[in-house]
């Protein structure tokens, strides 16, 4: 039985929301949201539906005998794989400024404390500048030519001009 449909759509949404509001002009509107902590909520579970997502896209692989569709669900998995890591990555230094945040200089054990410490370096570099719009940008691109190859899986190549568009970039 296949249940990767079921799980699919949660960390494309998540992900979705989660770049429009990164690339919306979140200051100019005057509400009292702390938005570090949306994008934390945002990425931290569509992180997680992700890689639940993953695993039974790997179970729905073992369901399929159609040779070519087999290789399209390789370049698929390597797009979705792709997209899990852009935004586990800023998932990760979301959460790392959100701790510092909340807790600011707390007494780490020696190792962690350097782990700590490049992450912290990580999370100024990528997240305080322009970066993290590459990195939502590969990101949003990811999930877009996942989703494309994945309608090209179940409702064939031509299931719509996009799909059409993309499946052809690749086969």
């Amino acid at each position: 039985m296949n249940i990767h449909p079921i799980f699919l759509h949660f960390p494309i949404a998540l992900f979705v929301v989660y770049s429009i509001l990164e690339f919306l002009p979140l200051s100019r509107f005057n509400l009292k949201i702390d938005w570090k902590q949306v994008k934390v909520v945002l990425l931290s579970v569509g992180v997680l539906f992700a890689f639940v997502t993953l695993y039974t896209g790997e179970m729905a692989e073992k369901l399929l005998t159609n040779p070519h569709k087999l290789e399209i669900v390789e370049v698929h998995a390597g797009f979705a794989e792709v997209a899990t890591l852009i935004f586990g990555i800023l998932a990760v230094l979301y959460l790392v400024g959100w701790v510092d945040e909340i807790y600011g200089s707390v007494k780490r054990p020696h190792l962690l404390a350097v782990i700590w410490q490049i992450l912290e370096r990580l999370e100024k570099m990528v997240i305080d500048t322009k970066l993290r719009y590459l990195f939502v940008f590969i990101g949003f691109i990811s999930i877009i030519v996942t989703g494309a190859l994945g309608s090209a899986i179940s409702h064939g190549p031509n299931a719509d001009p996009f799909v059409s568009i993309i499946y052809n970039l690749f086969f």
